[in-house]
């Protein structure tokens, strides 16, 4: 039992501040990426927990890497090893950049690459269509292939490795109506 008059010592830490910053910024175009980095201070003792419009992600680090298929709304907690001094960051929101380019990665390549094209998807219920045609340097068509695109940019990868020789091919990208939206040359050196 304590005396009246004896004195307790209580040490209050402060809540964490909880910082979340992209680099290089945070409009992406297919191909490319965003890191966005936790940092906390007071800088040491803290577990991270990601969520991405308000859903837990798996990732525990400071960082994650983005790409144009993960844009969305982000956060991130820091917490203590007791789980008392939690503190969660501002929203950072990640979106893709809206432009009229085909975008054709890597080029050139061995024969696989990647297509995208921003796509207007009205909501995301609506389901489209892109077909990649590609051409040699002939004309003569070697490869047709339809992709359903339900977003943004869609990420279409082609695999024609080992299926064609070295040189200079055309893509040719049209819509689920057949019209043209764009065309890119590639070059293939296996």
């Amino acid at each position: 039992m304590r005396k009246t008059g004896d004195n307790i010592a209580v040490t209050a830490n402060p809540l964490p501040v909880v910082t979340l910053t992209a680099n290089p910024n945070i409009a992406l175009l297919p191909g490319r990426t965003v890191t966005l980095r936790a940092s906390v201070t007071p800088s040491t003792g803290f577990t991270f927990v990601w969520r991405k419009n308000g859903v837990i992600i798996p990732n525990t680090s400071d960082s994650l890497v983005v790409t144009v298929q993960d844009v969305g709304a982000y956060t991130v907690e820091a917490a203590d090893a007791n789980g008392f001094c939690n503190r969660t960051s501002a929203e950072l929101l990640v979106k893709d950049s809206i432009t009229s380019t085909v975008f054709l990665w890597p080029n050139p390549n061995n024969g696989n690459f990647t297509v995208s094209y921003y796509n207007y998807i009205r909501n995301g219920n609506q389901i489209r269509e892109n077909n990649i045609t590609i051409f040699d340097s002939r004309g003569a068509r070697i490869y047709s292939k339809t992709y359903n695109v339900n977003q943004g940019y869609n990420l279409m990868e082609v695999r024609l490795k080992g299926r064609i020789a070295n040189g200079t091919y055309f893509v040719v990208l049209r819509d689920g109506y057949g019209n043209k939206i764009a065309s890119a040359g590639f070059i293939v050196h296996q």
